[in-house]
Parts: C-alpha cells; sequence; structure tokens
C-alpha cells in the first residue's frame, strides 16, 4: 500500500533560480513538495545481516511496456520494440549480479519494470516509479529486493521549474528544470521498531547531447539542481549520511565541466573509493559510432557518493553484455555491432557496506 503524509512545509526554493511547478500535485512530505509514495518493502525480511548491499544501474534502451505483447513473429525491422532475445540478454546482466537494489534508465511506466521484474527476474523486486516529463515516455525506474527490511519514501522533482522573467505556461513543460527527473529514494531501516535512515539513493538521466552546445547548459543546470537539491537534503537529514547519486548522465562523468556542481556537493567516484580502482581509461560504459571520427567510450554511467564516513566501498565493477552461454562479449566494433546489443550502455555494479 503506498501512502501519502500531510505536514510540514515545502523546501524553500525562494532566491533560487528554481522553483516547484504551477502542475505540482502538492503532497507535502517532511519539508518536501512534489509527487511521493511510501511504501514498505513487503518481506518476508531476510534473515542474514543487510548492512552490506549490491547496488546495479543500468540504461536498459527503451523498455516499453508494449514490448511485452509482440511477439518475435511481430516483430518489424525499424522499430524500437525489443524482441524476446534483447530482453534476455538484459535479464542476463542483471540476473548474473542479482544486485539487492538497481536503478534502471528509459523505462516507460510502471508497468513495463514490473513486467520485465516479474517474467525474468522471478518477481524478487518491488518497484518505484514516478513517470517524469520525457516526450518518448522514458523514465526512470529504483527496484528494491522484497526481503530488504526497508520502508522507502520515494520523491520526485520532476515539476522543479526554472524562474524566467517570462514565465511559460505551465502545460507546455519547457521551463522544467529535468528533462526526466531526479527522483530520491530514502530508505528507511525498519528494525527495533522504529524506522530510521540508512542512505538516500537519487537517481538521474541528465539531458542528452542532442541540442546547441550539445545540451551543456541544460545539463548544467540539472547538476546545479542536484547540488541544491542535496544541499536541502542535509538540513533535513544531516552531514552523515550516505547520499548515493547514480544514472546516465549524458556525457564523461570524471571530465565534463557541467558537472562540477555535483563535486562541489561532496560527491565522489566509486570507482576511485574501491580497494581496486578500475583504470581511468578502462571506465566507458557507453558506446558512440559517430558518422565521422573514430569510436568514442565513455563514463556516462556511475555511483557517486556523498556522506560522512558512515559507509564503504567493497567494490565497484562495469559489468559486460554476455552471450547465451554467460560469457563476456567484447566491445562491439562498430554501429552494426552496437546495435545488436540489447542496450549501447554497460551496467554499473557497486557493493556498499553501511
Amino acid at each position: 500500500m503506498e501512502l501519502a503524509s500531510e505536514g510540514g512545509g515545502a523546501w524553500n526554493w525562494s532566491g533560487t533560480k528554481f522553483a516547484q511547478g504551477a502542475r505540482c500535485e502538492r503532497i507535502f512530505l517532511g519539508p518536501f513538495m512534489g509527487p511521493s509514495s511510501r511504501r514498505a518493502i513487503p518481506g518476508p525480511y531476510r534473515k542474514s545481516s543487510t548492512k552490506k548491499l549490491k547496488f546495479l544501474e543500468f540504461n536498459m534502451l527503451n523498455l516499453f511496456e508494449r514490448d511485452f505483447s509482440l511477439t518475435d513473429k511481430k516483430f518489424n525491422k525499424g522499430t524500437d520494440v525489443k524482441t524476446e532475445a534483447q530482453r534476455e540478454a538484459l535479464a542476463r546482466i542483471i540476473r548474473k549480479s542479482d544486485p539487492d537494489i538497481m536503478t534502471w534508465v528509459e523505462v516507460e511506466n510502471y508497468r513495463a519494470a514490473e513486467l520485465f521484474s516479474d517474467r525474468y527476474l522471478d518477481k524478487k523486486y518491488q518497484v518505484f516509479l514516478i513517470e517524469g516529463n520525457d516526450q518518448r515516455g522514458i523514465d526512470v525506474a529504483v527496484l528494491v529486493k522484497k526481503d530488504l527490511p526497508f520502508e522507502v519514501e520515494y520523491r520526485s522533482l520532476k515539476d522543479l521549474t526554472e524562474i524566467k522573467d517570462a514565465p511559460v505556461h505551465p502545460q507546455q513543460g519547457e521551463n522544467k528544470v529535468f528533462s526526466r527527473d531526479l527522483p530520491m529514494a530514502i530508505f528507511r531501516r525498519l528494525e527495533d521498531g522504529v524506522p530510521r535512515e540508512e542512505f538516500i539513493l537519487l537517481s538521474t538521466h541528465y539531458k542528452s547531447q542532442r541540442g546547441d552546445q550539445g545540451s551543456f547548459p541544460k545539463r548544467l543546470q540539472q547538476a546545479e539542481a542536484t547540488e541544491l537539491a542535496v544541499r536541502y537534503l542535509r538540513q533535513e537529514f544531516g552531514e552523515e549520511l550516505p547520499i548515493l547519486l547514480t544514472g546516465d548522465f549524458n556525457n564523461n562523468v570524471p571530465t565534463s565541466p557541467e558537472f562540477a556542481p555535483i563535486w562541489r556537493a561532496g560527491f565522489k567516484d566509486s570507482f576511485d573509493l574501491s580497494p581496486n580502482p578500475i583504470p581511468k581509461d578502462r571506465r566507458g560504459t557507453h558506446y558512440y559510432f559517430p558518422m565521422k571520427g573514430p569510436a568514442e567510450f565513455n563514463q556516462l554511467d556511475g555511483f557517486l557518493i556523498s556522506g560522512q564516513g558512515k559507509y564503504r566501498v567493497e567494490s565497484a565493477l562495469i559489468l559486460p553484455h554476455l552471450d547465451e552461454k554467460g560469457l563476456a562479449l567484447p566491445h562491439p566494433r562498430n554501429y552494426g555491432e552496437r546495435q545488436a546489443r540489447a542496450s549501447d550502455h554497460l551496467a554499473v555494479e557497486v557493493v556498499v557496506e553501511f
């Protein structure tokens, strides 16, 4: 059952260049204003320790609900509907990792995520998804294993708008800060009878590089809004609570200047925090084959973590695509080989002990 509570006030965005959109659903939960839900993971809860959790982030590349109503015989070239083989290829990677908590990027809606989880992942996961702003209908979802002793409060920033001199009609949506959303999942441990915050997971899908200046200004704005959101979360929950920021950042995470606000907010790359750091020249998670010039392989995905020492990164890995025997596939050598993969991204896995 989803719960929505009233009380408290809204985040005070006055004095900033951001405000909540006129179409906000006005659900108040603590000091936050926006669409939100609250759900206890159903259980039964595992008996083993859950202080160490495995997270996975994966761009599922246009996972639509209609995929599950079409068979391979109905699959037509030129559509973006996934075949059964492609869906199985995504599931193969996830099953081998067997994560506790996942962020999926490019998922159409709650039902698409639930259908995939039920059909390919043995109904192990509870889905959280609030539909965002993307015109193609691709959203960000969070999935949590049903045996984890947590309550999840799921907040959306999809209605955050930019303050402009000439207001834009809210139905046009032209001044929404996040082209999709920045969902925030507050995980509270359900032990000893009193729920207590353990960590916060922020999941993003920043603006793509299509557009003027490669849409640099829009991603910079989104990074600035993320920094401000983290500031308010710190005011609400304290400086020590670990915050994980994951998803598809849509530019090279370690070097792109528009992400400076994220580093200002105190985040560090889990690849650097791992006892066995991946070399910086081997952190590519996305394949791109331009019409002219060499192939590009950059780190568009990752787990960034902030907090004052109440966590330890045990490992951080980039997971390869797998063949039908479960063996790692090499990087694609050209656009055709890339198109044959179930996704143009690689999944990122991180194990964190709280």
